[in-house]
């Protein structure tokens, strides 16, 4: 039986973010919601750029699963990613961000 989500090839250079605590993941996140909803609220930080710094999970079908991944240049930036998280939700969802170690990024998505 296949899972719901495919697996998620996580690049070396997206394990190596992690471990300087670059890396935060979205969650719960409206299934409507776009890159450019998920840009546009960290216009204000240094988020790596377009073919870089994001990854949205998506399902079988290819529809967005509600989880991201977004790689800042900073572990500041990324600091403070979080902390806009718990004040806004994209199409008033709310949704949790959480920075990421590189251990949980390889146990979700194994190669």
């Amino acid at each position: 039986k296949r899972s719901k989500l495919p697996d998620f090839f996580v690049p070396e250079e997206w394990v190596s973010a992690a471990m300087t605590g670059c890396v935060i993941r979205m969650c719960n996140v409206s299934s409507s919601a776009r890159e450019a909803d998920i840009r546009h609220i960290f216009a204000n930080l240094r988020l790596l750029g377009e073919a870089d710094g994001l990854r949205m999970r998506r399902d079988w079908e290819g529809r967005f699963s509600g989880d991201a991944y977004c790689r800042f240049k900073s572990a500041e930036d990324a600091r403070a990613a979080t902390a806009i998280g718990r004040q806004i939700g994209i199409y008033e969802r709310g949704m949790t961000i959480q920075r990421v170690d590189a251990g949980s990024m390889k146990c979700a998505f194994p190669p």
